[in-house]
């Protein structure tokens, strides 16, 4: 069995607009703009999800600083979509099908209310070759969840964002980076790559299987340096 060695730097941010305030988990423009010319300048620029499904080979000792963006805010579209654009810099965006064009009143844990990403927002990310993935349905943490509802959030996000967008989705983030042997089992049966979140209950990356990647949380409180240092530890 493969293990969990997918060991190219891998980091999740999530919101990126002016007036981010106190909200650990939303960075202002220039904080993501600095983070990004840092990853050009030292690391050599990132890495496109896009390639690493087209080389058909794990991303062992490669250069370079994978961007995922969880929840599929608006502002990826309108904030982070030019700034990437800036670096010639990609990523990969988990979306919420069931939230196009809403607000996040899913969120208890966010101090302002965000508007997701538009279908036609969603559609110029795959335009600009950006990676799409899916963050399930309803943005629940699957460890609630029978088979069967685990499997409906897994399978019909996939569909309809396949469907809507005309386009192959291969990775899924799990809500909250919940995830266990089972559901780790059903999602690398329908994904080919599950992110999840290292946090301070991460689980021992090594008894899972090689789909299911670790990736660093980014926060607003969290300086230039931090992130370098996180980056070149990243094991």
């Amino acid at each position: 069995m493969k293990k969990s060695n997918f060991v190219l730097p891998t980091l999740v941010f999530h919101s990126v607009g002016k007036g981010a305030g106190k909200d650990l988990y939303a960075l202002e423009p220039a904080q993501f703009d600095a983070i990004v010319a840092m990853i050009v300048e030292k690391f050599g620029g990132t890495v496109s999800m896009e390639d690493i499904f087209a080389s058909q080979s794990p991303p062992v000792n490669r250069n370079g600083v994978l961007l995922t963006f969880d929840d599929g805010y608006n502002d990826h579209s309108e904030v982070v979509l030019p700034i990437l654009k800036k670096y010639n810099a990609k990523a990969t965006f988990f979306l919420l099908p069931k939230y196009f064009g809403q607000k996040n009143l899913w969120d208890h844990r966010s101090q302002v209310i965000l508007n997701h990403i538009s279908i036609e927002q969603a559609k110029e990310l795959v335009k600009e070759g950006h990676t799409v993935g899916s963050h399930g349905l309803t943005h629940n943490s699957l460890l609630k969840f029978s088979d069967r509802q685990l499997k409906t959030e897994l399978q019909k996000s996939k569909e309809i964002l396949e469907n809507t967008l005309q386009i192959n989705v291969n990775c899924f983030s799990y809500p909250y980076g919940d995830f266990d042997q089972n559901i780790s089992k059903m999602a690398s049966g329908i994904y080919k790559y599950s992110f999840a979140t290292n946090k301070e209950t991460a689980p021992d990356w090594n008894q899972f299987e090689y789909s299911q990647i670790r990736r660093e949380r980014i926060l607003s409180n969290m300086g230039l340096n931090e992130i370098e240092t996180l980056i070149n530890e990243y094991k």
